[in-house]
């Protein structure tokens, strides 16, 4: 090696060593270490408290406060000292803004130590409060709370009573968050939402506590509602409510929903987007009430442009004698289940003139014990619009072959299949290879899916 060669070599291994030696993190603003520290659990952020005089009090400006209590294989001591550490927090905390703070707490905390952590965070002017309580009893939130002019975001989860009368000024407040609340009335309901001028985005998640006998939501400014009943076991007939919906800004709508009685939904002009999973219980004395709950809501949103189905909603609209045109709908998903009648889908497909985009989705090893009859009818969508198939699940029985020949034979502008099946079959590979195509330049893709490895794909 040269003697120019080995002096690069030495400024070269200079440099590295010199760059490896920095503390770059402590050459940061105030500012952004506070960021970063505002990206970690509250328990975390603290202990950069010992680094440095300077990280003594670093953290205390984080804009977030994150934390958690599960009293899992923990000392005896260690509740007492987390309901110190708490108070710490909060106390010493010399933002005077705080955008986040996040509470999740498993087991028994006196309610007044609870008040006392969301009255600090109220003061603090948060914008976002997020509280997932376990307690063991039924806790009552603040009032306080409920006029903060400062909160953006409400997110409330478990043993939480929203069921008194009170004061309501959220003239801020924009997303709320309401699940398997312990109790949840009407009144308290209409209560919260009138005095949230600017609402934007409704989570209800509700269980067989609450007693809500209709679930009664106006809003002028809402865009987004997300409507769903969690249960591990069976529902009664009792335990079900009602829905009226009053939201002419609504964008998008989820529900996933068991209901006996009926909904009443206003026009929802301005709907884009919507899921719908609506069924009543196995038995129930309403099962024959079951297509006229789902065409209510169907008639509704004649404008969606995005539509995922559930299966047994899916099966009340093939069914039906009449079905409501959907001209906007470019996209439809569906997940498949047992009992869907392919032989009126064609028909379906007549009534969305525009579909581009079709998705069906079957979880592993659901036979689908299905009538198919081969239909001569080629909807408007499939001649002009179709232009991509996505199937999950696809394990090759013979109503999926009977219904993916139908698609590719009568799908004219075509671009792509896509076929996710749970193990690879060269046999019907070289099967769907030989259906006819209504596109000459539709591509097929098989994608092998494993639940421990990523799809591997095969086109053909």
């Amino acid at each position: 090696m040269t003697a120019s060669a080995k002096s690069q070599e030495c400024m070269k291994k200079l440099k590295v060593d010199n760059y490896e030696e920095t503390d770059w993190i402590s050459s940061l603003p105030d500012g952004v270490l506070s960021n970063i520290l505002s990206l970690m659990p509250t328990k975390y952020a603290f202990r950069t408290s010992l680094l440095s005089t300077r990280w003594k009090s670093l953290w205390a400006s984080a804009t977030t406060i994150d934390l958690e209590w599960y009293p899992v294989g923990v000392e005896k001591d260690a509740y007492s000292d987390f309901m110190d550490f708490v108070d710490r927090v909060l106390l010493l905390h010399n933002d005077p803004n705080l955008n986040r703070f996040r509470l999740r707490y498993l087991g028994y905390c006196k309610p007044y130590r609870l008040n006392s952590w969301i009255g600090a965070a109220t003061k603090l002017n948060v914008q976002e409060l997020d509280l997932d309580l376990i307690l063991g009893f039924v806790y009552v939130l603040p009032r306080s709370l409920f006029t903060s002019i400062n909160l953006v975001i409400l997110k409330i989860r478990g043993d939480v009573s929203l069921r008194y009368p009170m004061v309501v000024v959220l003239p801020s407040l924009k997303v709320l968050h309401l699940h398997t609340l312990a109790t949840l009335d009407e009144d308290s309901l209409k209560n919260v939402l009138s005095g949230c001028p600017i609402l934007e985005e409704l989570d209800i998640k509700r269980d067989q506590r609450g007693g809500i006998e209709t679930l009664f939501i106006c809003s002028s400014t809402l865009k987004k509602l997300d409507l769903s009943l969690v249960s591990s076991s069976v529902i009664n007939e009792h335990e079900l409510y009602g829905v009226v919906i009053k939201a002419p800004a609504l964008e998008i709508l989820r529900m996933k929903e068991n209901v006996t009685k009926p909904f009443h939904f206003d026009e929802l002009p301005s709907l884009v987007k919507a899921e719908l999973d609506v069924s009543v219980p196995e038995g129930s004395s309403y099962k024959d009430d079951h297509f006229k709950l789902v065409d209510g809501i169907l008639a509704k949103i004649p404008n969606v442009e995005q539509l995922r189905l559930s299966g047994h909603t899916l099966q009340v609209i093939l069914q039906a004698s009449a079905y409501v045109f959907f001209n906007n709908l470019n996209n439809l998903q569906i997940d498949i289940c047992h009992a869907i009648q392919w032989a009126n889908f064609p028909e379906l497909l007549g009534h969305m003139p525009n579909l581009k985009v079709l998705i069906l989705i079957k979880a592993k090893r659901m036979h689908l014990n299905c009538f198919w009859q081969t239909s001569q009818n080629r909807p408007e969508c499939l001649s002009l619009c179709l232009e991509k198939i996505i199937f999950r699940g696809f394990e090759a029985s013979k109503v999926e072959l009977k219904l993916l020949r139908y698609l590719l034979g009568n799908a004219m502008v075509l671009k792509h299949l896509s076929l996710t099946s749970f193990s690879r079959n060269e046999q019907v590979k070289k099967q769907i290879l030989k259906f006819p195509r209504g596109s000459s330049t539709c591509e097929i893709e098989l994608l092998e899916e494993n639940c421990l490895l990523a799809p591997r794909r095969s086109g053909f």
